[in-house]
């Protein structure tokens, strides 16, 4: 064989390598598949605050997620409100949650996740549509709630929420409170916060990592009255 053979063929391998980095190339960009497989997604309206909350079974390179906001599924304009960490790479399911509590004045709020891997790919989630009651007054501008509550969300929580919930306590005006949390036998668990807020909204995040399960309660005590909130934690 002589040596303008030879060159040909290499030649002709070569092409044949670079023509197949080209292909693989293309097929990782733009596909718009990716393998971060959504089980759940829904929001629930709790005193003009929105909480939106949803689960993966796995991820893979799981950048995280931009919540995004519209007034009308027909509306191309989706406002971003925020964006919550992925867990990257897992094998089990994982729960997410987000509270949009700037709501605008409207009848219904519509929402979506637009889910981003480590590549910069993405897709969008189904849309969920958030009713929206009139709850709450507004003072200058801030949405004050009509009664004081304590709460905390998800719940029932364990394991699958990274064995953490999270309490909200709403306040009608400024006061001096006491909140803690109480085991089944009474005895104290977590003191949280003892002093003076403002008026609003004010959230706190509970870990239960060293926990056993069963039920707990809350207690938010506002001068001689006492708010009683029961919270289960399943290990």
């Amino acid at each position: 064989m002589n040596k303008s053979k030879i060159l040909k063929i290499c030649l002709y391998f070569i092409f044949l390598f670079f023509s197949f980095l080209n292909v693989t190339k293309g097929q990782g960009k733009g596909n718009n598949i990716l393998p971060v497989e959504l089980q759940y997604f829904y929001g629930e309206l709790q005193d003009s605050i929105v909480f939106l909350f949803w689960g993966t079974a796995t991820e893979v390179n799981n950048y995280g997620f931009e919540v995004q906001r519209s007034l009308d599924t027909l509306d191309s304009e989706w406002e971003n409100i925020g964006f919550v960490m992925g867990h990257g790479n897992s094998n089990s399911p994982k729960d997410y949650s987000f509270i949009d509590e700037s709501l605008p004045d409207t009848d219904n709020i519509f929402y979506r996740l637009k889910q981003i891997d480590n590549t910069g790919d993405f897709k969008y989630s189904w849309i969920v549509s958030v009713s929206i009651v009139n709850g709450a007054e507004k003072d200058c501008g801030e949405i004050i709630p009509k009664s004081f509550s304590v709460t905390n969300f998800p719940n029932p929580f364990g394991k699958r929420n990274g064995e953490r919930t999270t309490v909200l306590i709403k306040l009608i005006e400024t006061r001096n409170i006491h909140l803690a949390v109480f085991n089944s036998l009474g005895q104290t668990v977590k003191n949280i916060y003892a002093g003076t807020l403002s008026k609003g909204k004010h959230f706190y995040n509970l870990d239960f990592s060293t926990k056993t399960s069963g039920n707990y309660f809350l207690s938010l005590k506002i001068g001689n009255k006492i708010f009683i909130h029961k919270m289960l934690f399943l290990k």
